[in-house]
């Protein structure tokens, strides 16, 4: 078993995590990338010739580097060498268009630009470039989209800012959540508590890096982990993974274990040696868990956190009757359902979820409000309405903003999302609520068939609606060929009702 590197929270530079971990297993796996093996000596020399790099360039503590890259060692570097200089990491998703891109330089007033040569055309034309010649394939531009007013740079300074990281934002502007260094290490230490590693063993990450920085990548190189980076869809390299190396947890999306149910190239046998498939970012239906678990005979794991309160709990269980749940609260955390009575539960005790614990962020950026300022009497509201059962566990049933007022009774469009996704030609659903002459407001869905499919508006709707009450049937649908998806792959929410 491995054991944690301690730190002195005196020091609050995450920095120190790679600095302890190269003097302590210098030789040991730290990355594989596809064929490329780094060991953490290895990488720590790269963050340090990186961090050279920036500070000759001209970065400096408190400066603000946007990076852009896919999930890749690369990454890993960037950050690293960054933090080294007490910059402040923005870490923005591969995924984002080039508007996107320019929009968040414009609303964090980002100093510099490292990103991927491949992701070059998401860069502000306007931008000075300068090519970085080390060993990773990346490009430093300096200068941003604006100067940062010297009362941010202060309030970034007092709070010993480590990253702005933005909130998946699928029904609203997403939020820049401001997280310090010793919050970090707060989270780094939680995640520690819940999970250990042996000797050898490979973590395999599926999710966009950029969304998940705020503490599970600290953590695994804390403990002499190897993380496997890797793309969502890329179901051989997760095989050829699994083939070679002893795989203790992959982290992915809903979509890559769809994929991996489907796909032949993992074989049964690998796939039960793995300790947990974790789905994160996105609701997991029960379809794909079903169909997971008729493939591997494995569950897929889940855990509730978000930029605000990173891990705040986790559902391990193998107990089918436990699947979609979030589980219960982890080491240091709290939670209670608004206007429930604390012992209340099953599917009708229903109200939004409040937590408290380890590991909390400290300010939204712009307009910037510090943590104190949002949290009630030591609470946060997270938006998400859930339940909980009897043994404790809950279940994240919407959010707040989502629901469906339909004649004074709430409908929580998710719901009716888990329905539509058992249809046998559904692949993906996305329920809202629109303008109804009767109720005022009814549910309506837009659906993508799986490819090969067919199936009629009526089959559909006939489908979902002999299943529930008049007040929560969908009044009508429409046939699409992609819903929209934020970086953590989650459905971007459209609602015209309140548009």
């Amino acid at each position: 078993m491995l054991r944690e590197i301690t730190h002195d929270f005196k020091v609050m530079n995450i920095y120190s995590v790679l600095e302890s971990a190269a003097n302590t297993w210098p030789d040991k796996p730290g990355i594989i990338d596809g064929d490329r093996l780094f060991n953490y000596q290895e990488l720590y020399a790269a963050a340090e010739t990186l961090a050279a790099e920036f500070r000759a360039a001209g970065l400096a503590a408190g400066d603000k580097l946007a990076l852009l890259f896919p999930n890749s060692a690369e990454f890993v570097i960037a950050v690293f060498a960054a933090l080294r200089l007490k910059a402040i990491i923005v870490p923005v998703p591969a995924t984002a268009t080039a508007g996107e891109v320019a929009d968040l330089a414009r609303e964090v007033a980002v100093d510099a630009f490292c990103y991927h040569t491949r992701l070059e055309p998401l860069i502000p034309v306007d931008e000075n470039r300068r090519a970085l010649h080390v060993i990773t394939p990346a490009r430093l531009a300096m200068g941003g989209l604006g100067e940062t007013a010297d009362e941010d740079r202060e309030r970034l300074r007092r709070l010993d800012a480590a990253v702005i990281r933005f909130s998946s934002g699928t029904t609203a502007a997403a939020k820049g959540i401001v997280i310090s260094h010793r919050t970090l290490f707060e989270r780094m230490h939680a995640q520690n508590s819940e999970f250990r590693f042996s000797d050898g063993q490979v973590v395999v990450w599926m999710q966009p890096m950029a969304m998940t920085l705020a503490g599970p990548m600290y953590a695994l190189l804390s403990t002499g982990s190897c993380l496997a980076p890797a793309g969502a869809v890329d179901i051989p390299k997760i095989a050829e993974l699994l083939r070679s190396r002893q795989v203790a947890q992959i982290y992915a999306s809903p979509l890559s274990y769809r994929m991996m149910a489907s796909d032949e190239a993992i074989s049964v046998a690998d796939a039960r040696a793995v300790n947990h498939f974790i789905s994160t970012s996105a609701p997991l239906s029960e379809a794909a868990a079903e169909a997971f678990h008729r493939r591997f005979g494995r569950e897929i794991a889940q855990y509730y956190g978000s930029g605000e309160c990173a891990r705040a709990s986790s559902n391990l269980s193998e107990d089918i009757s436990k699947r979609g749940s979030i589980g219960r609260p982890a080491a240091g955390y709290e939670f209670r359902l608004e206007g429930i009575s604390a012992d209340a539960s099953g599917p009708e005790a229903v109200g939004e979820l409040l937590l408290r614990g380890t590991g909390l962020f400290d300010a939204y950026y712009r307009p910037w409000r510090l943590r104190e300022e949002v949290l009630e009497d030591g609470w946060f509201r997270t938006g998400d309405m859930a339940r909980r059962d009897a043994d404790g566990y809950y279940w994240i049933v919407g959010r707040t903003k989502e629901v469906i007022n339909v004649a004074g009774v709430k409908v929580f469009p998710r719901q009716l999302e888990e329905i539509l996704l058992t249809h046998p030609a559904v692949e993906e659903a996305l329920v809202y609520g629109a303008p109804e002459p009767r109720f005022g407001e009814g549910p309506r869905a837009r659906v993508k068939l799986r490819a090969g499919a067919a199936a009629t508006e009526k089959e559909i709707l006939d489908f979902a609606n002999h299943k529930v009450s008049v007040f929560r049937m969908i009044r009508g649908l429409e046939f699409v060929e992609e819903i929209p998806k934020t970086a953590t792959g989650k459905s971007r929410r459209w609602n015209p009702a309140r548009e």
